[in-house]
């Protein structure tokens, strides 16, 4: 699924590891400094979210599940959508992540957290009928403030349901910390989580339309949607340009390549640089293509890498270690107040 999902409020896969000795699965997600969406929601120490943030994230998401249903063939739905799987970045723009690699089968799917997934009454297979219906849970939640399940309130869709039709009283709903709110995007948004939380499967809205209806009242576009561009992109741009240094260290034609000189391999360097080991830059490139064998059998293990660079560089592993930090005594204090 990660590999076909291409847009911009869906997190983006880095890369992954695969090792199987010593075993090791690891999968590198673009950094999303603001952590969860549930955390933002629901841990009092974070920084509150104000209505148009909520609402730039609701938009996000309904962008980006219209994307997954509609443009894409076959279409992708979600397994396991809520609020611990979207993201937000450094501006509070929406991510969703899909990291479940359980099987599609209704009777081991769950929703995530610990009373949420024993007390949620989610429909249980992964389809777009379902990622409908926790899209109008997102609603409610993001709107409210509360937990899809607590013990003192229960689920939250039944608490709802005694608001969601009488408009006077739809008011308590609203989380009490926002200061403010747009009545017109309220009305809206509690009509669009009664369509979408329809018992009936069959009578719940597409994603296509809900998108519709948001954007007659809510003047948030595709692009307002999507996050701006973050102070980490030249490192996310330096990551993901490797596929193109690739290229340079692949076997060719000794009557392609420029020359069958070894100096050759220069011209890859940085222009910026003033100097470099020229042993150092011969022992970087024969890792270098080591590690991008196409079979993965043939590739080293990083205890193999650090061995051979050991060899050559002379730093140790105390030397690579950040030095002590000006601010250590606050990062103290921090970790003191945790332990407490």
């Amino acid at each position: 699924m990660l590999s076909r999902v291409n847009h911009k409020n869906f997190v983006n896969l880095i890369g992954y590891c695969e090792e199987d000795e010593p075993f090791n699965r690891m999968m590198i997600f673009e950094y999303a400094p603001n952590g969860t969406l549930f955390k933002q929601l629901h841990v009092k120490e974070t920084e509150h979210l104000n209505w148009s943030a909520r609402i730039r994230i609701i938009m996000g998401i309904a962008y980006s599940l219209q994307d997954m249903h509609h443009h894409l063939n076959p279409l992708v739905a979600h397994s396991n959508l809520n609020s611990h799987n979207i993201f937000l970045v450094d501006d509070y723009a929406a991510k969703i992540t899909e990291i479940s690699f359980l099987p599609q089968d209704s009777s081991k799917l769950k929703s995530s957290g610990d009373n949420e997934s024993v007390h949620s009454t989610l429909p249980p297979l992964a389809d777009v009928e379902t990622n409908v219906y926790c899209f109008g849970i997102l609603l409610l939640e993001i709107i409210s403030g509360k937990l899809q399940y607590s013990e003192e309130q229960g689920s939250l869709e039944k608490l709802a349901a005694e608001y969601l039709n009488d408009k006077c009283s739809i008011t308590y709903l609203i989380d009490p910390i926002l200061k403010s709110f747009k009545k017109n995007e309220l009305d809206l948004i509690c009509k669009i989580i009664q369509e979408c939380i329809q018992p009936d499967s069959r009578q719940r809205s597409t994603m296509k339309d809900i998108t519709s209806k948001l954007r007659e009242v809510i003047a948030i576009s595709p692009d307002q949607a999507t996050p701006r561009l973050s102070p980490l992109w030249w490192a996310e741009l330096e990551i993901l340009s490797v596929e193109i240094i690739e290229i340079s260290f692949l076997p060719q034609d000794s009557s392609k390549s420029k020359s069958s000189s070894d100096n050759d391999i220069s011209y890859l360097i940085d222009p910026t640089l003033k100097s470099f080991k020229n042993n150092e830059l011969d022992l970087i490139c024969e890792i270098i293509q080591e590690c991008i064998q196409p079979d993965p059998r043939q590739r080293p293990t990083m205890k193999d890498i650090t061995s051979k660079l050991r060899e050559v560089i002379a730093i140790s592993l105390d030397q690579a270690t950040p030095r002590l930090s000006p601010l250590w005594w606050a990062e103290l204090e921090i970790l003191f107040v945790e332990a407490t």
